[in-house]
């Protein structure tokens, strides 16, 4: 006579179900690169973590479509740049009145920009005159992309570019950015990958880092626009100390990001010997799985 199985009771159930669940989550951790994304304020993570989503999840066009209003803020912020930096003694005078430039840095008025503005300042950037004295200004590189840009996104059916996307200023930033990549089983085997970008403060990063013990890779981002900032260095080198030693990640591969050479180049108006003496006192220590890539300051055209 065959036995019957006993029912199980809710709690056995649970159990059973917890135990699947826990056999699923190792299951999908063998086919997934968990990639943590740090580095201090400034270093390039929001960028970096567009460039992976350009580059291998193409944004949409509705997802383009979110950007339009930050974009567009980031293009009268530049303005701004170029109205505070511009010399009063130029010969050049600029396309626009008093007015205007109050109404740009009003706090009680939103600044608007029309369509005829921007074919006018299009034309007095085009000035050989105008675009050597900019050339010599201390702008950032978001700034001359968005000066450059100015009539297309002021237009009626602007879409964004990645370029657009990658160059934009988003304030606050979210705490944290999460961005999987699928893996591919076409001819050779490549797992899929997740990135996530804390954007949490160094104060409270004892209180986070636990989260990500099990992570299997970090990528570190060093700005070297930052090189004649001593106070930032420090800052940044003490991060990087303090990610190599963490016990949380005594297993993980850390890749070292060299982020922005191109513009370290360009800003380099001396030589590092002079300030050598004070980025060795960061006491930064090495360990064996460390990695160091460059990364050129070149965003993804599509």
């Amino acid at each position: 006579m065959a036995k019957t199985k006993k029912p199980l009771s809710p709690e056995e159930q649970v159990s059973l179900s917890i135990d699947e669940m826990q056999r699923e989550s190792r299951r999908s951790r063998r086919n997934l690169v968990q990639m943590l994304v740090l580095g201090a304020p400034g270093a390039g993570k929001t960028t970096f973590m567009r460039q992976m989503k350009a580059i291998f999840d193409a944004y949409t066009d509705a997802e383009r479509e979110t950007f339009k209003t930050t974009i567009r803020l980031s293009l009268i912020h530049a303005v701004r740049q170029l109205i505070v930096l511009w010399p009063q003694d130029s010969t050049s005078a600029m396309p626009w009145t008093d007015h205007l430039s109050d109404t740009l840095f009003s706090s009680e008025t939103s600044p608007v920009l029309t369509q005829e503005l921007a074919h006018i300042i299009q034309e007095w950037l085009a000035n050989p005159d105008v675009a050597s004295a900019v050339s010599e200004l201390p702008l950032e590189p978001s700034t001359l992309h968005f000066l450059d840009r100015i009539v297309q996104i002021l237009a009626p059916d602007y879409l964004p570019t990645d370029r657009d996307i990658l160059f934009c200023h988003v304030d606050p930033s979210p705490p944290l950015d999460e961005l999987l990549l699928p893996g591919s089983d076409n001819g050779d085997y490549f797992p899929a990958v997740s990135y996530v970008c804390v954007r949490q403060s160094i104060k409270s990063l004892y209180k986070w880092l636990p989260t990500f013990s099990n992570i299997s890779d970090i990528m570190f981002l060093l700005n070297l626009n930052d090189y004649d900032d001593v106070d930032h260095t420090r800052m940044t080198f003490e991060l990087f100390d303090l990610v190599c030693t963490s016990p949380f990640f005594r297993r993980a591969e850390i890749h070292l990001i060299i982020n922005k050479p191109t513009i370290f180049i360009q800003h380099q108006a001396r030589p590092l010997s002079a300030r050598r003496q004070n980025i060795s006192r960061c006491g930064v220590r090495r360990r064996p799985n460390s990695r160091c890539y460059q990364v050129p300051h070149k965003p993804v055209q599509r």
